[in-house]
């Protein structure tokens, strides 16, 4: 299996438009990734509008706040392990779900930082190259200018010039690892 992604940085109405177009060519469905308790934890959302932080980071760690996204007539699969302790968890897996795509939004943090979203998927089946194809063609078009691997938006270039640091890893890490455009 090859991975593939896109990372891409954008501001919340740029996300916006993003979701908004996406969502109405794909019907489609967000788990939000992470490990849970108890399967009655799991978040699914069946559009990110609703999703009050879109837009906003919680963390400043790029690899934090990602969501397995499947067109909705497909099941959402959690990988069911146990502890040391002898508790059970569940987790979002993207190799229980093979049609899927893992998509980090990204956001603002702090109001100082623009953490980078990203999509990519390991799966190559049609359902899961066809979901990173429509991301993929949204990003481009919300965030048309590119630098390295990197698309952003002219809003992202206006919160940069402005002193926002554009985080390709994580706020902690040192500013040479930031985008610079």
């Amino acid at each position: 299996m090859g991975i593939k992604r896109v990372n891409f940085f954008c501001c919340k109405n740029d996300l916006l438009l993003m979701i908004q177009n996406i969502e109405k060519s794909l019907d489609v469905k967000y788990a939000s990734g992470g490990v849970y308790s108890s399967i009655n934890d799991v978040q699914i959302y069946t559009t990110l509008l609703e999703y009050a932080d879109l837009g906003t980071h919680k963390s400043g760690e790029h690899q934090d706040g990602y969501f397995l996204v499947v067109e909705t007539p497909s099941g959402i699969s959690l990988d069911e392990f146990r502890l040391v302790n002898g508790s059970i968890r569940y987790a979002i897996d993207q190799l229980k779900n093979p049609d899927s795509i893992i998509f980090h939004p990204g956001g603002i943090y702090k109001d100082r930082f623009l953490v980078h979203g990203q999509v990519s998927t390991i799966g190559t089946s049609y359902n899961a190259q066809r979901l990173i194809k429509v991301f993929q063609k949204e990003i481009k078009r919300q965030c048309p200018k590119k630098n390295g691997t990197f698309y952003y938006s002219e809003g992202v270039k206006r919160l940069y010039d402005n002193g926002v640091r554009l985080i390709t890893i994580s706020t902690k890490s040192p500013a040479e690892y930031d985008l610079k455009i």
